[in-house]
């Protein structure tokens, strides 16, 4: 006995030699119940083993279906990064092709070879190309007007009676 409790202590109760043993619950016939059953039969040395192979089926088929989900997702993201990847070399190959073909951004200048504030075009090749142009399409202006004029107009002024001119063609085709 424990003297401060007055209880037992448990090593005196695992001690003893002799355990209490429970009455049997008689067998009654024609009852088929596990309550009135042998003993034998109430606990099925089994169970355990076959709880245990359920559960670890369970859990095996979680950890499957975490892993799928795991490598969907892993799938997934492996093809995002491959089209960020992807758009990120796009824009570096277009910025090569800027960068050779069209000389976007390589020198402080104007898009156009020509100055608007003092109306001179530049003394570059491109320069000399734009004012080329410009000459090209006065000149044709110039011819369009003066055919304009030979078919809408006759050769001479009908109020006055002088032969006319045609409008400013040493202007156009000098």
């Amino acid at each position: 006995m424990n003297p401060l409790t007055g209880g037992a202590h448990y090593l005196e109760l695992s001690q003893s030699p002799v355990r209490p043993s429970l009455p049997r619950s008689p067998q009654k016939e024609g009852v088929a119940s596990i309550v009135f059953s042998e003993r034998q039969y109430n606990y099925n040395s089994k169970f355990i083993e076959e709880e245990h192979q359920r559960r670890l089926s369970e859990f095996q088929k979680k950890q499957e279906s975490f892993m799928k989900r795991r490598n969907q997702n892993i799938l997934k993201e492996a093809d995002r990064w491959q089209a960020v990847e992807d758009d990120h070399f796009k824009s570096i190959d277009k910025l090569e092709y800027m960068k050779d073909k069209l000389k976007v951004g390589l020198r402080n200048k104007a898009g156009e070879a020509f100055n608007l504030i003092t109306l001179d075009y530049d003394s570059t090749e491109k320069g000399k190309q734009l004012q080329m142009q410009d000459d090209r399409k006065r000149f044709r202006l110039g011819l369009r007007m003066n055919n304009l004029d030979s078919k809408m107009n006759s050769g001479f002024n009908v109020i006055t009676g002088e032969i006319r001119e045609p409008p400013m063609t040493h202007r156009y085709l000098s």
